[in-house]
């Protein structure tokens, strides 16, 4: 099993490794919003229409997803603040860490698998429109992201229930691993 005393490490290399990596998520989403705008603006004889791309789907996902991935790396930085911010004694950082059914953590763990879903519904999207809406192509991919909404209900419902429990709780396990597979089906199915 994990010990105890490495929590305060992995989560901290885990907060710099999020906001490094949410940085760079924040330049390749200015790049792909600005492209997405300058490739309306030059199809357009009349000028931009704002209300011509709020009704393109990929632009309204990359608008969510950033919302999302912002909201996740906020959860990240006030966890680490409520850990370390204001220590009331010497183990409150690893109590507080190891509180996995803590409200931010759970804010934490949906805003993760929301992004996920987001990201699926893109790919699932982008199937669609490759294979021009043929439902036979396209049904199993809708179906594995239900299932993945499903999953994600779950694993939040479960992550809420644990107080003081490991995390590798058997049905936390179940949830998680359902997850995994059909985030990696969808994706793979979808290529």
């Amino acid at each position: 099993m994990l010990n105890a005393l490495s929590l305060l490490p992995v989560n901290l290399a885990g907060a710099i490794l999020s906001s490094f990596a949410y940085g760079i998520f924040f330049v390749l989403w200015v790049a792909a919003i600005t492209l997405m705008c300058k490739q309306l603006i030059n199809s357009m004889d009349a000028g931009p229409n704002l209300n011509r791309l709020l009704k393109r789907p990929l632009f309204l996902a990359l608008i969510a997803l950033f919302c999302i991935n912002t909201a996740y790396w906020i959860c990240v930085v006030i966890r680490m603040f409520k850990a370390f911010g204001d220590i009331p004694r010497a183990t409150w950082p690893l109590e507080f860490l190891a509180d996995i059914a803590d409200m931010t953590m759970a804010l934490y763990n949906c805003f993760l698998g929301v992004a996920l879903i987001v990201g699926d519904a893109i790919v699932v999207y982008r199937l669609s429109i490759l294979w021009r809406h043929n439902l036979m192509v396209v049904a199993p991919a809708i179906l594995m992201l239900t299932g993945g909404i499903v999953v994600l209900i779950g694993i939040v419902v479960e992550f809420t229930r644990m107080r003081g429990e490991d995390i590798f709780n058997e049905n936390l396990l179940g949830w998680l691993s359902s997850g995994a597979v059909l985030t990696f089906c969808t994706n793979g199915y979808c290529a």
